[in-house]
């Protein structure tokens, strides 16, 4: 393949010097890989809720991903490692390995009990709810009248002891 520039020939030197400078420069994603960690480091050590949480998550970076892993108490934190995340770094691939281990596994009535509860706020008149939680995992369909209420009932969720993972099935009145 020859490169041609306004009718000139350039020949092998470009090529060369293109080779070379790929060869000696050294890589930009480690240095970008240890200020992406060092920025979500800072932001999950400014976070006020995850610093009196007691979680236990080691973040890394390496090739432009993060890497979450580790446990944590209430669901609501993991959801903020994820946010915080976002928030830095909103276009990194992200692989979630956080666990949530509850103080004291609640059973799956209770956490249904909570989530009924959650139901009779205000907020929620005239919205229905088919509930299911099994081993924590807890799955929510409903007829929502504002996408915000969606929003709202996942913090609500997270809040609650023992709750593992959220699924919701939202629907909205046409």
């Amino acid at each position: 393949m020859r490169a041609v520039l306004k009718g000139r020939r350039l020949g092998a030197w470009p090529w060369l010097a293109l080779v070379l400078l790929v060869l000696i420069v050294p890589p930009l994603s480690a240095e970008s890989d240890a200020v992406l960690a060092a920025r979500l480091q800072a932001a999950v050590a400014a976070d006020a809720q995850l610093a009196s949480s007691g979680a236990a998550v080691s973040l890394t970076v390496a090739e432009g991903r993060v890497r979450l892993s580790g446990t944590v108490r209430l669901y609501r934190d993991k959801l903020a490692y994820e946010r915080i995340v976002r928030g830095v770094a909103p276009g990194v691939a992200v692989l979630d390995e956080v666990r949530v281990e509850p103080l004291m596994p609640a059973a799956d009535r209770d956490i249904e009990r909570a989530i009924v509860s959650l139901g009779k706020l205000n907020r929620f008149q005239g919205a229905e709810f088919q509930i299911a939680v099994t081993a924590g995992a807890v799955r929510v369909r409903g007829l929502f009248l504002d996408p915000h209420d969606v929003l709202f009932l996942i913090e609500q969720l997270a809040a609650l002891e023992g709750v593992r993972a959220i699924e919701i099935d939202a629907l909205f009145p046409v």
